[in-house]
């Protein structure tokens, strides 16, 4: 078996003509072995049950790495190799030439498995403090043709705070409406959504990336693939907000969705900080993948800049669709009262079946009357007028202005602390001069 591991030192190499991605790798897939995705890892199986034998390849998704290119290996060999497998084994290793930039290391050892002698190959590449691995475990030397070819394809791209799994999905199957101010940049795995606050001066970036496949429960998915493309990251809790924040619904195009709002720091740099968002859109047996962040340098910022990504996201709901898979829009009905408040405002509808709509609103202003009371301040507002709803798009027309507004349904839920979910309705809509915002509604019960 020794022999399969010198091979395989001396043949990892850069090369231009790979067809598939994972995270960092680019390689080609190996014809009949059997593909799996868990999260952070994706990997190729093939079995012999006559013989016996088998071979898996595994990748794993860059993460945070240590101090020194050795300090990442024997990271990576305790948690992969030593835990996961058991090997107790000491293993053999050796430094390989740097892979567009990426510093490698190989290390090799035997260990029992079932009865008989297995190996363990591990080639952890480390770059700009980040580290990817590739695990090779194998019973066979039969098996060595396929993992020279496999290791011959294997290359490594530049790592990213975000990690784009491969999927199935084609990216050019997403369709959506860039948000105000947003520029795009399409990339082989990856489509990147930028902007600058011009009032926080922070960049804002949304990676789409590829379609993974999908549980069938969103809530299930959602917790497997939040750290696993934010891998390297885990939950920073904020003092002046409960994270995460999870969301989930039906878009404007009738796709289901779940959304979740976290903060965040790197494992191992409590200072760096990053607003995060995950979006995953149900598209037949897979999930369309959006992640959001903004990266902090103060956690003081934290608040105003969830909020900002926040607003980019509904933007996204109300316009994303896809090529291949064009689901029946889920009926609104918005008959009944519905209400939307805040510690200061409120605002009151009634939709009655002939048609008409009443609606009534107040505001309270707080000032200091002396040092012992504060004066309120309460002004209310009322209005009726006609709706009309097609499909998901409400028009009212407002007797007492006598003008008309229109705008966007959307069915979703807020999750509490409980776990339990609230009903919202999101009235969307565009402003003059480019701007947007979406009020949220409650059915009122009183």
């Amino acid at each position: 078996m020794k022999c399969i591991f010198f091979a395989i030192i001396t043949v990892i190499s850069l090369n231009s003509y790979c067809q598939t991605t994972f995270d960092v790798f680019n390689y080609t897939e190996p014809k009949e072995w059997k593909k799996e995705i868990k999260g952070s890892m994706v990997s190729y199986t093939i079995t012999d049950d006559k013989k016996g034998s088998y071979c898996i390849i595994s990748l794993y998704a860059n993460t945070t790495g240590k101090e020194t290119l050795q300090a990442s290996f024997d990271n990576e060999w305790q948690e992969l190799v030593a835990t996961n497998l058991g090997v107790t084994t000491k293993p053999q290793c050796s430094k390989g030439e740097n892979l567009n930039d990426w510093e490698t290391m190989t290390g090799f050892a035997l260990f029992e498995f079932n009865g008989g002698k297995s190996g363990a190959i591990l080639s952890t590449f480390s770059n700009s403090g980040k580290a990817a691995s590739m695990l090779i475990v194998f019973n066979d030397q039969a098996y060595q043709p396929d993992v020279d070819i496999f290791s011959k394809k294997l290359s490594l791209g530049k790592p990213d705070a975000i990690s784009a799994s491969n999927g199935t999905g084609a990216l050019s199957d997403y369709e959506f409406t860039l948000p105000p101010g947003f520029s795009k940049t399409v990339k082989d795995n990856e489509i990147v959504l930028s902007a600058v606050l011009t009032d926080q001066h922070v960049p804002m970036i949304i990676s789409v990336l590829p379609m993974q496949p999908s549980s069938g429960n969103l809530e299930t998915d959602m917790n497997t693939i939040f750290f696993s493309v934010f891998k390297g990251w885990n939950n920073y809790n904020h003092w002046s907000a409960s994270f995460p924040a999870t969301k989930k619904g039906t878009t404007t195009n009738g796709y289901n969705y779940i959304l979740e709002y976290r903060d965040i720091q790197q494992t191992d740099n409590s200072e760096s900080l990053l607003s995060a968002a995950v979006l995953l859109v149900q598209v037949n047996n897979q999930v369309a993948v959006f992640a959001g962040s903004y990266k902090q340098m103060s956690a003081a910022l934290w608040s105003n800049l969830v909020e900002h990504l926040k607003d980019q996201y509904i933007y996204l709901l109300h316009s994303i669709s896809f090529k291949n898979y064009k689901p029946n829009p889920v009926p609104i009905s918005i008959l009944g009262k519905w209400s939307a408040m805040s510690s200061s405002t409120g605002s009151f509808y009634e939709f009655y079946s002939n048609g008409t709509f009443s609606w009534s609103g107040g505001t309270s202003f707080k000032t200091r009357y002396n040092d012992t009371y504060d004066k309120v301040t309460i002004t209310t507002r009322a209005n009726d007028g006609k709706w009309s709803l097609k499909g998901n798009e409400l028009t009212l027309y407002h007797n007492t202005t006598k003008k008309t507004s229109n705008y966007k349904l959307r069915l979703y839920s807020d999750k509490n602390l409980d776990g339990t979910w609230m009903k919202r309705l999101g009235w969307f809509s565009m402003y003059e001069g480019g701007g947007f915002g979406e009020l949220s509604f409650s059915p009122d019960k009183n």
